[in-house]
């Protein structure tokens, strides 16, 4: 999955003092580094060209060449979403009403760009193209994300498609158990590490269920065992109240698929204009 190249640098770990120092300066001239050959870049961040080049080894380019061209590509979605690049804004007992309104908007902007960066559009569209060659999706989910699947299943059941959507795990298991390849699954675990899930995963992989994962960005085990991942940011956002940044972002990311799955379905854009007319019509 390629990313944008300054959230690759940002999220780097591992990195000696001196190749701190190259990452360090790209991201914050940015716009001078665009047109720098490797010595130059060497030198303005106070290192080398070789310590540049080990830092172009770690990001997994082959050349500085590849590097500048990444940087040049990338640079305008960096430019549009520079606040991907902040850390989260965490709210302080102090802050006036205003700060804290701030604070939160910003922190719901970022997890909702971050979905954009992290997801290509090629991953969307098997996403959209596995759940139009399945009978019904079943949706997984616990806390925080079981409400979200619940929200996604209102948003699937507009379109008049087939789904499911459980709120306890001995419903979850019983679905998964008697799930075949005709069944799609969706799976939302923000930590990709809730025990339930994981069984669920497993026993989805055992049936030979397709099955899609959304998680943070993060080696875990949800995502390990799913035949497509979709990804959120990793950073859950101001005291992780209701999961405030991770409901944020995957909703976005469940929006995004319906928005693709309708649009390609005039069946499901029929049966949504029926049960908004239907919702909104004025009784006799």
């Amino acid at each position: 999955m390629k990313q944008n190249l300054f959230l690759e640098m940002n999220d780097i770990k591992d990195l000696s003092t001196s190749e701190r120092q190259v990452v360090n300066y790209v991201l914050s001239h940015h716009n001078e580094c665009l047109s720098m050959g490797i010595v130059e870049l060497g030198a303005k961040s106070y290192s080398s060209a070789s310590t540049v080049m080990r830092v172009v080894k770690k990001l997994g380019l082959l050349s500085f060449t590849d590097f500048k061209n990444r940087l040049n590509s990338d640079h305008k979605q960096f430019l549009e979403s520079k606040q991907l690049y902040s850390d989260i804004k965490l709210i302080d007992e102090s802050d006036s009403s205003e700060v804290i309104i701030e604070k939160v908007t910003n922190n719901s902007v970022r997890a909702v760009l971050e979905v954009r960066n992290l997801n290509n559009v090629e991953t969307f569209e098997r996403v959209v193209n596995l759940i139009q060659e399945s009978v019904q999706i079943d949706f997984y989910g616990s806390g925080v994300s079981n409400l979200i699947c619940h929200d996604a299943k209102f948003k699937a059941l507009r379109g008049g498609l087939k789904v499911t959507a459980y709120s306890f795990t001995a419903e979850m298991l019983m679905q998964a158990k008697l799930s075949t390849k005709d069944n799609v699954a969706i799976l939302v675990s923000y930590t990709g590490q809730t025990d339930e899930i994981i069984k669920i995963a497993r026993i989805l992989k055992q049936n030979n269920v397709p099955s899609i994962s959304i998680t943070s960005y993060t080696n875990n085990p949800v995502a390990s065992l799913t035949s497509i991942q979709l990804y959120v940011d990793n950073c859950e956002s101001v005291y992780r109240v209701g999961g405030m940044g991770s409901r944020t972002s995957i909703q976005n990311v469940l929006d995004i698929v319906f928005a693709l799955l309708f649009a390609k379905s005039s069946y499901a854009r029929h049966n949504i204009a029926r049960t908004v007319s239907e919702d909104i019509k004025v009784p006799e």
